[in-house]
């Protein structure tokens, strides 16, 4: 807010400024923990409908392939089980920063559900989406996960799918990525 005064005869600009880093920083903070999974720091299930609900617009405008790969972990609940729930933290932690360190900076990781994760790969054909995720794949398949004396392998089962010109929104596409990720079981 800026006031023109008269100061001993002279007109001057009095201007009231005020520093509102601070704020946009703490709003910006509370934004991003809204969309994000505290354990995993992979997004939430918020998150991704917002992200593949834009990139669905953007495959009817453009026709920009976009893919998406369901995983989830096989056996979990033995997991918890057999190692507490440290254990299945453990894996659920550990496996997502494994998945962060394969993403492309455009590819959004987000867990959706308990050990339910899920990828938009944007810009990605089917088969390099299949090719992709059977890497991430052996790689969880392969991790070594250590918690007191124990050491544990996990798998992951995987279901992949791309939008489809029929697809009237990415519900369609979701639907056939949970039946590929139900057939691969």
């Amino acid at each position: 807010m800026i006031n023109i005064i008269t100061l001993d005869g002279e007109r001057v600009a009095m201007a009231l400024l005020r520093d509102v880093t601070y704020q946009r920083e703490l709003e910006d903070r509370l934004t991003l923990e809204s969309l994000t999974d505290e354990m995993t720091g992979f997004y939430n299930r918020k998150h991704f409908n917002a992200r593949l609900e834009a990139q669905h617009s953007g495959f009817v405008r453009s026709g920009l392939p976009t893919s998406v790969i369901m995983f989830d972990f096989d056996h979990f609940k033995r997991i918890n089980d057999q190692y507490g729930h440290a254990g299945g933290d453990l894996v659920l932690i550990n496996a997502a920063r494994m998945v962060q360190k394969e993403l492309r900076p455009l590819d959004v990781g987000c867990r959706i559900g308990g050990e339910e994760f899920a990828i938009i790969l944007p810009n990605t054909q089917l088969h390099s989406a299949v090719a992709f995720a059977e890497r991430i794949r052996q790689l969880i398949e392969t991790m070594e996960f250590t918690l007191d004396d124990f050491s544990f392998h996990a798998t992951v089962t995987m279901g992949v799918a791309s939008f489809a010109s029929t697809d009237t929104s990415y519900d369609s596409l979701m639907k056939r990525a949970d039946e590929a990720l139900y057939v691969a079981r």
